[in-house]
């Protein structure tokens, strides 16, 4: 019943859910490793999404988010290669993104990784991480300046932290 009375209310307004959003944007922000912050800082950006009504799509993010990167087909397939591992978004990724692997991460969540074809600016990459909570697929989107492997690896660390608090929350 509450997760129907969720769709529901995801249907009504959507406005809901942008207050989830917010919060992994902040869990991810304030475990980000204040040590590579100093030198390669990071902005996190969230997107959270699911099946409403048969259509795999994201319906709350923040301020910034590339929505335009992740349409119901993309989101549709980084779903069903999260859950069952043929999703074809390893062959067909999201417009203007490449998927590069598949992990589990140290909180026994399954992640997609991936980064923007084209850099933000001539310092600043993006990542792009996928996972499922519960119900519910999250991306979170990192503008890294200065981004390395060790970098990326502090940023996956924050997305997961980020993901299984919103799993511990119920999302």
């Amino acid at each position: 019943k509450q997760w129907y009375q969720r769709r529901v209310a995801i249907t009504a307004g959507m406005s809901g859910w942008d207050g989830w959003a917010n919060f992994t944007q902040g869990q991810a922000a304030a475990i980000y490793n204040p040590n590579v912050a100093a030198t390669s800082p990071c902005s996190f950006k969230f997107g959270i999404g699911g099946d409403n009504a048969g259509v795999i799509s994201l319906w709350a993010f923040n301020a910034g988010f590339p929505s335009e990167c992740f349409p119901p087909e993309a989101c549709k397939s980084i779903v069903e290669e999260l859950k069952e591992g043929k999703g074809g978004c390893f062959t067909t990724p999201p417009p203007g993104l490449t998927m590069i692997r598949s992990i589990d991460s140290d909180n026994d969540i399954k992640v997609l990784c991936g980064k923007s074809k084209a850099k933000i600016d001539d310092k600043t990459s993006r990542a792009v991480y996928c996972a499922m909570s519960t119900n519910n697929l999250h991306i979170g989107v990192c503008d890294i300046e200065n981004s390395n492997k060790g970098v990326e690896q502090e940023a996956l660390k924050a997305f997961t932290y980020a993901v299984s608090k919103a799993i511990e929350s119920g999302i």
